[in-house]
């Protein structure tokens, strides 16, 4: 059957293009950490909804990169769930280079295009008794004894510094 005989009403054929374009339209998805790659900072992916009419589990996402708030790092382990956001564009060259480049594919918000939220948590695997409060504490402690290091490096730098310009 061809498509003019599948449509019988008027303004089916525009309902069908939109709900293709629709369903290929990546905006953002809850997954599951599947593995993580420190060395790149990057996660395989599995979606934890499948599309409308989708009986099959999606494909797992590859090669993810994972957003770190200010460069602190974190643990990351399979299991853990996280949402993916997916660019306008495709990706590839900026994340390769590092640098303004143009699209290497046309690709518009692509599975092949997203990046990690890592730390959301559906209801049923919320870790039960944590006080952020406690946490970001630690967090502060931990900064507080970095800087106090960085400081403490610095000056005998400096010291040495001083030294070798004297002659000692």
């Amino acid at each position: 059957m061809i498509l003019e005989e599948a449509i019988q009403q008027p303004g089916q054929r525009e309902q069908m293009l939109k709900e293709s374009v629709m369903e290929s339209l990546h905006v953002a998805i809850p997954c599951e950490v599947v593995s993580y790659n420190e060395t790149d900072r990057t996660i395989r992916a599995q979606p934890l909804i499948r599309g409308f009419r989708d009986q099959e589990k999606p494909q797992v996402l590859e090669d993810v990169p994972v957003f770190f708030p200010g460069n602190f790092t974190f643990d990351i382990t399979p299991g853990d769930e996280c949402l993916v956001v997916f660019a306008d564009s495709c990706i590839d060259g900026w994340f390769q280079n590092g640098v303004v480049s143009k699209p290497l594919t046309a690709r518009r918000h692509d599975w092949s295009d997203g990046f990690a939220l890592v730390g959301f948590s559906s209801r049923k695997k919320i870790v039960p008794g944590i006080n952020l409060n406690d946490k970001f504490s630690e967090i502060d402690e931990k900064f507080e004894h970095i800087v106090s290091d960085v400081t403490e490096i610095a000056t005998v730098e400096e010291t040495q510094a001083i030294i070798d310009e004297y002659g000692g």
